[in-house]
């Protein structure tokens, strides 16, 4: 098989030190781009944890002092025994108080500073 008038056992052989040194060079640049890459992205995960974290933080803040209204809780008891219209279905919301209320008190309140 003949390209452009060559012979493929015609040509010179390659210098294997240059090859060698364009493996290392690819090899090389790949794993700067992988370990920039990591840390990069290890960066945006720390942050996302850190909003996460403050984000539970407020949750449990805020649970707990809706926990601590007596108010709402006289009101909610109130509420859960009038039936409600949804959608033209008559229905009423005690176990969906029930539910919230317990879970209410499942939460840990953070602790006084």
């Amino acid at each position: 098989m003949e390209t452009l008038g060559l012979e493929k056992h015609e040509l010179p052989p390659t210098n294997q030190k240059r090859i060698i040194a364009f493996i290392n060079h690819f090899v090389l640049n790949t794993v700067d781009f992988l370990n920039t890459f990591t840390v990069q992205c290890e960066h945006k995960f720390v942050r996302y944890e850190e909003k996460i974290q403050s984000l539970e933080a407020s949750l449990r803040i805020v649970q707990a002092k809706l926990a601590s209204i007596d108010a709402l809780k006289n009101s909610t008891a109130a509420e859960s025994t009038v039936p409600m219209q949804v959608s033209g279905a008559t229905t009423t919301h005690e176990g969906d108080l029930e539910n919230e209320d317990n879970s209410l008190r499942e939460v840990d309140p953070l602790p006084q500073n």
